[in-house]
């Protein structure tokens, strides 16, 4: 999303948030630049999903799911980020990630596992403490601080049997695709459980991944009758008589189902005067900005919801492109949302240096009702 804005009225490509934040990205795109090089580099800093989770809290501050090619990966730390160096999870099993939103009304072993973890939080609370009182100086600050971490995980596990009834009511059914082979499943099963995270009140902070990430974008969606991967298809790659736009197409119209249906399931839980999908924004982004190999000058973006009221809706908004007279950033759609979420912040991520004689601050006025 860059920089005059055409108000020309087009389909739908402006509306939408506060509870869930739905993204494809990779750490680059929801911290407002580049990406940071791959899965085993540095965090540089936080995400959007961090900066909101840090605001609106929840039981759960941040739920991160997604997909990986790699069928053995549980998870990934290369999409979203608390701050430099704290990455936060992406959970890639629908079934482990499952037993950590939803273990505390599982059946079988995931009870079984959630009873034991909060025996251990227990024990290790008790053992820090008696620890603690022998230090002194640094080191007792130190292991305040590990405490501190322990005390919130118990506090959690303590708040997930306080909605059990919510919890075993509105959770999600889980079927063969929590552990199918195949990706589309997988990420239709992730779906299943992020807005059943949401309706039942364990975040207000969604991410949902499709396969992003430097070790992960070459995924083939086999689900969707394609043998081909996704770096191939960017590459111009065709498959049975198909360019590989319309390649593109298929794999975009699955994910829109997949909200499609996400938005629907908001709709049917009544929330105020309205239901969750007026007071929810859904941002629909890839993690390459414009291009397979991108110079992050453009950063198309779908999004779906008001906020009740507090989004202009229903438009095709375009700004000038990059170092021209009007140019914003995707950082400054950012700083909209954090603003719009009760953080009052002119400023998000790191500036670009070459913009040096622009305004890269404050919220995207045009977009406010």
């Amino acid at each position: 999303m860059e920089g005059s804005v055409d108000d020309r009225q087009r389909p739908v490509r402006s509306r939408l948030w506060r509870r869930a934040l739905e993204q494809f990205p990779g750490a680059g795109s929801l911290r407002g630049g580049r990406g940071n090089g791959g899965e085993s580099s540095a965090v540089l800093g936080e995400t959007i999903d961090g900066a909101l989770a840090k605001h609106l809290g929840g039981i759960f501050p941040h739920v991160g799911l997604g997909i990986s090619k790699r069928l053995e990966t549980n998870i990934i730390y290369s999409i979203s980020a608390w701050a430099a160096n704290k990455a936060l999870p992406i959970m890639c099993k629908p079934d482990q990630a499952y037993n950590t939103l939803f273990g505390s009304v599982a059946g079988g072993s995931a009870a079984q596992d959630f009873a034991a973890k909060n025996n251990l939080l227990d024990f290790l609370k008790d053992d820090l403490k008696r620890v603690e009182q022998r230090l002194a100086g640094e080191e007792r600050e130190q292991l305040g601080a590990y405490l501190e971490t322990f005390e919130t995980l118990r506090n959690r596990q303590s708040r997930l049997n306080e909605i059990q009834h919510t919890l075993r009511e509105k959770g999600p059914v889980v079927n063969d695709k929590y552990k199918s082979a195949v990706e589309t499943d997988r990420l239709d099963a992730q779906f299943d459980l992020g807005a059943a995270a949401l309706v039942c009140g364990l975040t207000n902070v969604l991410t949902l991944s499709s396969a992003a990430g430097v070790r992960d974008f070459d995924i083939t969606f086999k689900g969707l009758g394609l043998d081909i991967d996704k770096h191939g298809i960017g590459h111009g790659g065709s498959y049975q008589g198909k360019t590989w736009s319309d390649l593109y197409n298929i794999i975009r119209r699955y994910h829109f189902d997949l909200i499609a249906r996400l938005c629907k399931k908001l709709e049917s839980v009544k929330e105020g005067d309205g239901t969750m999908l007026d007071n929810t924004l859904i941002i629909y982004l890839s993690d390459g900005a414009e291009g397979h190999h991108s110079r992050c000058w453009e950063w198309p973006m779908v999004l779906l919801g008001n906020l009740g009221g507090k989004l202009k809706t229903g438009r095709y908004v375009d700004y000038p492109g990059y170092a021209q007279k009007g140019h914003r950033t995707t950082a400054n759609l950012y700083t909209t949302l954090l603003n719009l979420a009760g953080s009052k912040r002119d400023t998000f991520g790191m500036t670009d240096p070459t913009l040096k004689d622009f305004d890269q601050t404050g919220p995207l006025t045009e977009l406010l009702a």
